[in-house]
């Protein structure tokens, strides 16, 4: 039994191994920032003066091979560069130029948004240079012998296209291979919704609540549970009429009922009666001849 089960450790922890490793990976992948790249659709080129029929190499021997020359004279440009490249949406762009040779520069050269398109050339005669325009021209940024121009700001539907100048009157400046750094927008992460307030307070964070068991009984324990769920108020139903077959009580008289009435009108009479014998006693009602009434009439 030892034996099987050390045989199934040996299977299960190569795979967990590669599990892990992917799981890792995958981190990686996900949380890593964004990487800089050279994009593969770069064009560059220059154009000069003194170049007839694209031999400017060989009259500017001081610019290297895939390089770049940018002049100036008293009055105007006698040497130009361009380059041009996409940018993904949400990316950033930024040109980088190494000087070469012995330039002569007393200011930063600047770019300006293209406003043709052109052919790559190496010294590439001045009649082929492309149109720019530089209303609004991106001035380079100096750090040791380099020339650094943060190009987003001039992407025009995803591609960047700008014309490289010298500045200051008589400057001449000899650059190595163009370098183009593209930073990619960052990946979307999914954002949790916010929780929605409900009635009486309760915030709905959209998570499952389990359901409350019912506690158990145990007996001598008073068992207290939640409340009973309340109950919709339901009509009773009409109560049909019953109809009255109740018989109908007659009520009688009884023999002491009726010995009770009689002795009240007996004793109304006898007291009428004895009203009566007093009155005429007295003189106010003549009733007997030989009465006191009567006596007080006679004489003697």
């Amino acid at each position: 039994m030892t034996g099987l089960n050390d045989a199934m450790m040996r299977r299960l922890l190569p795979r967990g191994a590669a599990g892990l490793a992917l799981t890792t990976l995958g981190f990686v992948a996900l949380s890593a920032p964004a990487s800089a790249s050279t994009p593969s659709d770069m064009h560059y080129g220059w154009w000069t003066q003194a170049a007839a029929g694209g031999l400017g190499g060989a009259i500017a021997p001081d610019v290297p091979a895939d390089g770049l020359l940018v002049q100036n004279s008293p009055s105007a440009p006698v040497a130009m560069a361009a380059i041009s490249f996409s940018v993904p949406d949400g990316g950033t762009a930024t040109i980088k130029l190494d000087t070469a040779g012995h330039p002569v520069m007393t200011q930063p050269p600047q770019a300006c948004l293209l406003t043709s398109p052109f052919t790559p050339s190496e010294g590439g005669a001045w009649t082929d240079r492309p149109t720019y325009d530089c209303k609004a021209p991106l001035a380079g940024q100096a750090s040791g012998t380099s020339i650094t121009f943060a190009a987003t700001s001039l992407a025009r539907g995803g591609r960047v296209a700008v014309a490289i100048l010298a500045v200051g009157a008589g400057d001449r400046i000899a650059f190595a291979k163009p370098v183009v750094d593209i930073q990619a927008p960052p990946p979307q992460q999914a954002v949790a919704p916010e929780p929605v307030p409900q009635p009486g307070g309760v915030v709905d964070t959209g998570a499952t609540v389990p359901p409350i068991p019912a506690p158990a009984f145990v007996p001598g324990v008073i068992n207290v549970g939640p409340p009973p769920a309340p109950t919709s108020a339901v009509a009773p139903p009409p109560v049909a009429a019953v109809p009255n077959t109740l018989p109908r009580v007659i009520t009688r008289a009884t023999p002491s009922s009726l010995r009770g009435k009689v002795g009240t009108y007996l004793g109304m009479a006898l007291l009428l009666a004895a009203i009566v014998y007093w009155a005429d006693g007295f003189g106010v009602i003549a009733l007997r001849t030989g009465g006191r009434s009567s006596l007080k009439a006679s004489p003697g």
